[in-house]
């Protein structure tokens, strides 16, 4: 690795991929429909790029997809988007496989890019949809990564990828996510990133990894669209959905909460500090860890993400 690369203050580029809204989350579709699995991926993603945004050492922040309505959000919380590369044929591969392959390529053609206009800058690969990440958490993960190379976030699962990093501009971010995507990046050379980081870790593809995000504290855009949910779904639903204890925040989110004072702190970190560890007034590290009732059904709107001198 480049002494003259890691003496420099570290910055970071985060790719965050999506797939087209019809084709996310197909192993919710026995507790949502079409509508509201879009609904739920969208407030995923506007969460974790809002956490991601105000860690102090990303610099960027960019969306890969071709679907429409995630660019639109992407652009409107002050995310780049990088388009995907032609759709990769289906003849040969099944419709899942190939969706994969297109997507991977896309990440490291994204991350080519990044680096082509971003001299020295380290390369994350996130997943989309982690409701429950805090920034302490991905800070956390990111300075392990700096120690060298290319390093992986295994899930919560064991098996899957949470997040890809490449700390060397001269290892390639080289992603292969899918299923079983964990062994293919150890196998690859990636090394696994030790951390106490539940948030990070877990991703949400079926109902069990949603009510495990959700015990433990989800962002205000996914409390909100579940809330939502609660007040529209049959019953069974509203039992799954609504299984959080309810209690009332004794303070509500702003919008402004998630900005950075003039002391390069953020408000959400200084609420971390003035939680009860347990989470007894309905939040942790100012994640929303209940169903309160006096949580708005519309996510309060989202900053823009600020821009930094690269």
């Amino acid at each position: 690795m480049s002494t003259a690369t890691r003496s420099v203050a570290p910055r970071a580029h985060v790719l965050v991929a999506v797939k087209e809204l019809h084709a996310a989350k197909t192993r919710l579709s026995g507790v949502f429909d079409t509508d509201d699995r879009t609904g739920l991926v969208l407030s995923m993603l506007r969460d974790t790029l809002a956490v991601v945004s105000d860690v102090a050492t990303v610099v960027g922040v960019t969306v890969v997809t071709p679907d429409p309505a995630v660019a639109r959000l992407a652009r409107s919380v002050g995310a780049h988007v990088y388009a995907d590369p032609a759709p990769v044929s289906t003849e040969d591969r099944p419709d899942e496989a190939g969706t994969e392959h297109g997507l991977n390529a896309a990440l490291s053609a994204a991350a080519e890019h990044v680096r082509s206009n971003e001299r020295g800058v380290d390369v994350v690969a996130l997943q989309a949809d982690l409701p429950s990440l805090r920034g302490g958490e991905f800070g956390e993960a990111l300075a392990a990564a700096r120690t060298g190379g290319r390093s992986v976030v295994v899930d919560h699962h064991g098996t899957g990828t949470a997040a890809l990093f490449s700390c060397d501009p001269e290892i390639p971010l080289d992603p292969r996510f899918g299923p079983g995507s964990a062994k293919r990046h150890l196998e690859s050379g990636a090394r696994p990133l030790d951390g106490h980081w539940p948030g990070l870790r877990t991703d949400v593809d079926t109902a069990d990894d949603l009510d495990a995000a959700q015990a433990l504290g989800v962002g205000p855009a996914t409390r909100a669209a579940l809330d939502a949910l609660e007040h529209t779904a049959p019953l069974a639903l509203r039992k799954r959905v609504g299984n959080a204890p309810r209690v009332n925040l004794p303070h509500r989110l702003s919008a402004a909460e998630f900005s950075r004072d003039d002391r390069g702190v953020s408000n959400r970190e200084a609420l971390d500090q003035q939680t009860d560890v347990d989470g007894k007034n309905g939040t942790r590290d100012g994640i929303v860890t209940a169903n309160p009732t006096n949580v708005p059904m519309a996510p309060p709107p989202l900053p823009r993400v600020p821009s930094r001198a690269h």
